[in-house]
């Protein structure tokens, strides 16, 4: 789960979450690829990140 620095940085301005379908690579030291479900109608998206710094367990409970 990334967390912004900032309300500007973020993807969604939303606030609506979005599916990861498959983390197709997330190492430390190299950017991720993750591949994304559609909000509505549509084709998956394929998200590329800057370089991954820390991978760490979500509390999806909250």
């Amino acid at each position: 789960m990334r967390r912004p620095a900032s309300e500007e940085s973020a993807l969604r301005k939303d606030g609506q979450a979005i599916k990861i379908l498959e983390l197709i690579q997330v190492k430390v030291g190299y950017g991720g690829r993750l591949l994304l479900a559609p909000l509505g109608e549509g084709e998956n998206t394929l998200r590329l990140t800057t370089e991954v710094v820390a991978i760490m367990r979500a509390d999806l409970e909250n």
